[in-house]
């Protein structure tokens, strides 16, 4: 069984180095991130984790929100569809 770390980071982007530590205490392989404040503006490269893939799923209006997920290159994952859901902030596996 994977060992599986859930957090709410309020802004990705400035927790990345917490993150990094978080991972290394707790060697999660997969990471689920709430509020993770990204927009379109900000490219995968700006927030990617050696090692893992990132999925995510930002808003679309308003401030915050938004949510992730980093799964370890040494699980097998599959490409996700990209759904649009009004209103609610989701990733499908």
């Amino acid at each position: 069984m994977p060992s599986v770390l859930l957090t709410n980071v309020c802004h990705l982007q400035n927790k990345l180095e917490d993150l990094s530590v978080l991972i290394k205490q707790y060697c999660s392989e997969i990471i689920c991130i709430t509020e993770s404040w990204l927009t379109r503006d900000i490219p995968d490269s700006a927030v990617n984790l050696d090692g893992y893939h990132l999925i995510r799923k930002d808003r679309s209006s308003g401030a915050g929100g938004g949510v992730a997920a980093y799964i370890s290159s040494n699980i097998n994952c599959h490409e996700l569809p990209d759904e649009n859901v009004d209103n609610f902030e989701y990733i499908k596996t």
